[in-house]
């Protein structure tokens, strides 16, 4: 009997906290993982980048110095109802989570119901990494919803709508999602074409139309955390490697709240960190992120890692006010700074340049270079719509590099195009 009763309690402390706890409520699902294995699927390079990102990560984590970094965000707002149109409000209730989170708060730790006896609470660290809006948020009323991890979102062939500089802002697209979807993100080393996050409106935000026990914001830390290159705590399969040296092997991701005294069945029986962003723990009990993380999320953004430009953007944090106010309800783009992407990226037979003006500005021209020097397309553009679009015949031109330079007012921005036939 005592032999039993001793099974029956390692039994329970191993099992681990899943949904079907409480079939009830809601759970979080977020499908990172399953988005990058599609995205290699369709695009081996994709594995190949990652791989590459993993080595200068192990060179460059020891010795990257951290730096406090603000980074613009690009807000895409899909709704088919006013009940998915979040309101700014909510918009920016979730930059103030954000970087409540990435700044770790220390006036959270008083209010968690978590007994902190195995000292993960000391293991908690600043990111120096802070978020803002750069300028308002896109509206774009779509015949869709239901929206899955299949990147069609950031498609206006789909139904959706473009990434908007990537290079230079996080791009965020919030909808009404599968139900079992609430949200995923772009790990480093994907096309910048499909590159940001997607989010479900009811766990976006502090208010409005998020719902609880996912009510603080910390579903888009979670997500960020993975863009900026963490994976979740179990790693890409049951108790494997999130490469972090100071974070505990997890078996499954947790749900619900559960004790401190978690342990995993992986090798070892470490107890788990449910507390660390990167599990999948209720928002009340989430709080932090480690040193070992801080490292990795650091060369991600820094000199030579695949996020560098997003640590020098060239669209500065801009002043947020929190009063609410009238935006526009088209695709036209409101971001302050001009700007143009390219899609698709690397291209074929055409290609598609998607200008954005902040105001209607009469002297705009776009010229195309090979690398010689070459032109190879020059023509003015008119600049009296704020946003259009313009197709481009490539299907003359050879293989190989093109440099595209816009010109708008005197000031010139540059994009880089691939011709890439079979």
């Amino acid at each position: 009997m005592k032999y039993l009763i001793v099974f029956l309690f390692l039994l329970h402390l191993l099992t681990p906290a899943t949904a079907q706890e409480d079939e009830s409520r809601t759970y979080r699902q977020m499908r990172t993982l399953e988005a990058m294995q599609l995205l290699q699927e369709k695009n081996p390079q994709v594995r190949l980048n990652q791989a590459a990102i993993e080595r200068f990560i192990a060179k460059e984590s020891s010795r990257v110095k951290s730096q406090e970094i603000s980074i613009p965000l690009a807000i895409h707002i899909l709704y088919t109802n006013n009940s998915e149109k979040i309101s700014e409000e909510q918009i920016l209730s979730q930059i103030e989570a954000l970087n409540r989170d990435f700044s770790y708060a220390e006036r959270d730790k008083g209010r968690l119901q978590i007994d902190h006896k195995k000292g993960f609470s000391e293991k908690a660290t600043p990111i120096d990494i802070q978020f803002c809006l750069a300028g308002s948020a896109r509206y774009i009323r779509s015949k869709k919803s239901g929206w899955t991890y299949d990147n069609t979102i950031k498609s206006s062939e789909h139904g959706g709508i473009e990434a908007f500089d990537p290079e230079n802002v996080v791009n965020i697209w919030v909808a009404a999602l599968d139900e079992q979807l609430s949200g995923y993100a772009q790990m480093p080393g994907g096309p910048s074409t499909t590159d940001g996050i997607v989010i479900d409106y009811r766990f976006f935000g502090t208010m409005g139309s998020v719902q609880a026990p996912y009510d603080e914001g910390k579903t888009l830390t979670h997500l960020m955390g993975n863009f900026l290159g963490l994976y979740p705590l179990w790693g890409l399969t049951e108790c494997s490697d999130d490469y972090v040296m100071d974070t505990p092997i997890h078996n499954y991701p947790n749900y619900g709240c559960p004790d401190d005294n978690h342990i995993s069945t992986c090798a070892g029986f470490p107890v788990e960190m449910i507390v660390n962003f990167m599990d999948n723990t209720d928002d009340a009990c989430l709080y932090l992120f480690t040193y070992g993380q801080k490292k990795r999320m650091q060369a991600i953004l820094s000199e030579g890692g695949p996020r560098a430009s997003l640590a020098t953007s060239r669209r500065a944090c801009k002043e947020q006010k929190a009063e609410e106010r009238e935006l526009s309800e088209t695709n036209a783009e409101s971001l302050d700074i001009p700007g143009f992407d390219l899609f698709p990226n690397p291209a074929n037979r055409e290609t598609f340049v998607d200008l954005y003006l902040p105001e209607a500005t009469p002297q705009v021209s776009l010229q195309v270079f090979d690398l010689t020097g070459r032109i190879v397309y020059d023509r003015p553009i008119d600049g009296t719509a704020k946003q259009q679009q313009i197709r481009i015949d490539c299907s003359e031109w050879s293989p190989g590099i093109y440099f595209f330079q816009m010109s708008i007012e005197g000031e010139r921005l540059n994009k880089r195009l691939l011709i890439n036939r079979p």
